[in-house]
């Protein structure tokens, strides 16, 4: 993938990953979740705004004119979840029918 994307911290033997959405007027600091589901070897992927108490807002709307970096973003952090975890399989919907 020859896209721009942001780069990313990695956390918790890969299963976070963290970083920065920058435009000219506001910096939003990402989450990317990898979470074990009831099926073995699935795991849910989460895209979240991180907040200043650390919790996720996976429901926010940033509008930080960025949205190909980060999807391209989002697809670099599968890409080495997958590395550290070949045999895993990787899904996820958007918050609301939109973002799907």
């Amino acid at each position: 993938m020859n896209q721009p994307y942001y780069i990313f911290e990695i956390f918790e033997d890969a299963f976070i990953f963290e970083f920065e959405s920058i435009s000219l007027e506001k910096t939003i600091t990402k989450a990317i979740l990898f979470q074990k589901t009831n099926l073995p070897e699935y795991y849910n992927l989460t895209l979240a705004d991180l907040q200043a108490d650390g919790s996720n807002n996976i429901f926010s709307k940033s509008n930080n004119g960025a949205l190909e970096k980060i999807l391209s973003t989002v697809i670099q952090t599968i890409l080495v979840f997958l590395d550290c975890y070949p045999f895993a399989k990787v899904v996820f919907t958007g918050s609301a029918p939109s973002r799907t």
